[in-house]
């Protein structure tokens, strides 16, 4: 028998090619493991990887003008560049993560599409907000649903008008705190340790 490829993981000939939307790799079906809609294509290293960095509740970093949004239920995509299964694998959804405010100030123009986005009570409300006092802590939470991609062409997700990046982030059930945390944010998903500290 003629194969046509060779599985860049196990090395095995294989006449079937998965590519891993995580490391890039081409890999066969047994190292294969994760494919299905709304789910991206991992090979088995990259997902162990992602399931051993899930340790405790996460936080992810942003904007406070888009994450007062999200916290706010207003917001139900959360837009980024890369893939949120290097850290947080699918098997682990839904889940619960904090949300921390950045201390960088949200661009002009972005302002500018939070507002195409709310209704004008919204965007009243959104005016009225000392945004100073947001950056640099945890202002609430909210829960993780799924994952979609720019491929993912014609999905009622796709079609909300918060997402525009390569990855969207779909999410619900949001809070914001009464209370703001102190908090030091760091790039992607990153374990927060909560001793002593309250919302």
């Amino acid at each position: 028998m003629t194969y046509s490829a060779v599985c860049e993981q196990c090395k095995r000939p294989t006449n079937v090619i998965y590519r891993c939307d995580e490391c890039g790799k081409g890999v066969c079906v047994n190292c294969l493991a994760t494919r299905s809609f709304n789910t991206p294509a991992l090979c088995r290293k990259c997902a162990d990887a992602a399931v051993n960095q899930v340790t405790g509740r996460k936080a992810l970093s942003g904007y406070a003008e888009w994450f007062w949004c999200m916290a706010k239920n207003y917001k139900d995509v959360e837009n980024r560049d890369w893939s949120m299964f290097r850290y947080i694998p699918f098997s682990q959804l839904p889940v619960r993560i904090y949300l921390h405010a950045s201390k960088t100030k949200t661009p002009i123009d972005e302002q500018l599409v939070i507002k195409k986005n709310l209704t004008p009570e919204q965007w009243l409300e959104f005016c009225k907000v000392d945004w100073d006092k947001y950056r640099g802590q945890i202002i609430g939470e909210i829960t993780i649903i799924g994952q979609i991609s720019s491929n993912d062409v014609g999905t009622k997700s796709t079609r909300s008008p918060w997402f525009f990046g390569k990855y969207g982030f779909l999410v619900q059930d949001g809070v914001l705190y009464d209370k703001f945390i102190p908090y030091s944010g760091h790039l992607g998903f990153f374990e927060v340790k909560m001793e002593g500290k309250k919302a």
